[in-house]
């Protein structure tokens, strides 16, 4: 039941992702870039269920820290090679939009931490697709509550699939 709800929750991203039902007018490298994101999921879930089995839960917390720091210092790394005055600009924000940040930042950061507890209750595959799921989800309600943005109808079945998924996997 568990490999069928990640299917389901794979084929949610793609629904949730697409303007339509067709991939015609993605370019080679947004399908590139998806799949890279699929991959390193994968081995991310695959290298913290190994760090858990071989530490017996053992400074979890540290290994996901690091983790997020390392990719954070790459990603401003690579941002500030590409164009220097870009990473700089995405510092300046008005209020509106800060307020939705911080809107953000609050439920990353519960979700974050909850994740953390989960994760020694549950297996890593099956906690890391649900967060996944979950996180794309909440984009696609904040997307619509907050920016009035209107749902498509792949992207509603891609949210009833995630909301679908999510829910075998708890079970």
């Amino acid at each position: 039941m568990q490999l069928t709800a990640i299917a389901m929750m794979l084929a949610a991203f793609v629904l949730m992702n697409l303007k339509g039902l067709t991939l015609r007018g993605s370019s080679r490298s947004f399908l590139f870039w998806c799949a890279a994101l699929f991959l390193s999921n994968g081995l991310y879930a695959i290298m913290m269920n190994t760090q858990q089995q071989l530490m017996s839960g053992a400074e979890r917390n540290e290994m996901i820290i690091l983790t997020y720091l390392v990719m954070a210092a790459l990603y401003a790394a690579m941002q500030l090679v590409r164009d220097r005055c870009a990473l700089l600009e995405g510092f300046r924000i008005k209020r509106e939009p800060l307020i939705y940040l911080l809107l953000c930042c609050v439920s990353a950061t519960i979700a974050a931490h909850l994740m953390l507890y989960v994760l020694t209750l549950v297996d890593a595959s099956v906690l890391y697709t649900i967060d996944n799921g979950g996180v794309l989800l909440l984009s696609v309600i904040y997307s619509f509550v907050l920016f009035k943005e209107r749902l498509t109808p792949a992207q509603a079945a891609g949210v009833a699939l995630s909301a679908l998924s999510i829910v075998m996997l708890s079970v």
